[in-house]
């Protein structure tokens, strides 16, 4: 038992996006011993050489982030120009 709970086996019930339990997860590593453990998952989970994710900041799609771990997107990790500059230009003209 797990917590309180009346399952005997957790990980049954415990679902991932693409609709596998966790414990598919874990039958696939142990009956693929001969590859690697990262291989092994990321097959199991549905996942290619590819991840989606999800900008921290934004909570914009971030697409194919790679092997690397992305946790921001590209508007904001640029800097993003400030708004004071286009009003430092308007009160100039003002002038």
């Amino acid at each position: 038992m797990h917590m309180g709970s009346g399952n005997k086996r957790p990980s049954q019930y415990i679902f991932l996006d693409n609709g596998k339990s966790l414990r598919d997860v874990l039958n696939a590593c142990k009956a693929n011993l001969s590859e690697s453990l990262e291989t092994v998952i990321l097959k199991a989970i549905g996942r290619s050489n590819y991840t989606t994710a999800f900008c921290i900041n934004c909570k914009e799609f971030i697409p194919e982030a790679g092997w690397k771990i992305t946790l921001l997107c590209d508007s904001c990790v640029l800097p993003k120009e400030s708004g004071t500059s286009d009003a430092q230009i308007s009160d100039t003209s003002r002038r």
